[in-house]
């Protein structure tokens, strides 16, 4: 599998996707444009990077689609302007600590009638008022910068608490993992 692969200051016309990859590790798409049936399908990447990439897909299908199948992965998307039917779906979403992080200034335009900008669950979000099957996995969804509000996310993991960096989904395993003299923070 690739170790690396790096697409920068591509301009795609015409294609079905960009990228339809499904796997390899340190994967990064920046300065690009797509213009196509769909965006791209990072599937089963390790370590990915989307920056400063323009996607506008023709079919009403997926902007950037993922399978939240590798636990411990952490996927970054950072000043994108996408526009499909849903702009990022992450299907086969049963791992626990996968992570979508959004920074900067993203702009994500819908085309579904359901108002959601990102999709999760174990399988895909392909049609108006028919929500994925829920996630078995723990997929966090994480805001940083402008433009962008959780009301357009189904499925995402949210914590409630924290200890340290390691975060919780109720407040009981947070009670349950904390030692004398630890801080419980509520998110």
């Amino acid at each position: 599998q690739p170790t690396q692969v790096v697409i920068d200051g591509c301009n795609a016309t015409g294609v079905h996707s960009l990228l339809q990859n499904q796997g390899g590790y340190n994967v990064t798409v920046k300065n690009t444009t797509v213009e196509g049936k769909r965006g791209m399908s990072l599937g089963t990447v390790v370590g990915a990077t989307v920056e400063n990439v323009t996607i506008n897909a023709a079919d009403d299908k997926y902007g950037i689609r993922l399978n939240g199948e590798i636990t411990n992965n952490t996927i970054t998307i950072k000043d994108c302007n996408i526009t499909a039917f849903i702009p990022v779906v992450v299907r086969k979403a049963q791992v626990e600590n996968y992570n979508v992080i959004f920074d900067g200034t993203n702009t994500m335009t819908p085309k579904n009638t359901d108002g959601l900008w990102c999709a999760i669950g174990t399988s895909e979000y392909e049609t108006n008022g028919t929500m994925p099957t829920a996630p078995t996995g723990q997929v966090t969804v994480t805001l940083n910068g402008t433009g962008l509000s959780m009301d357009g996310v189904y499925g995402a993991y949210v914590p409630v608490a924290q200890i340290g960096e390691t975060k919780y989904a109720t407040l009981q395993e947070a009670f349950k993992a904390a030692t004398s003299g630890c801080t419980i923070e509520i998110l």
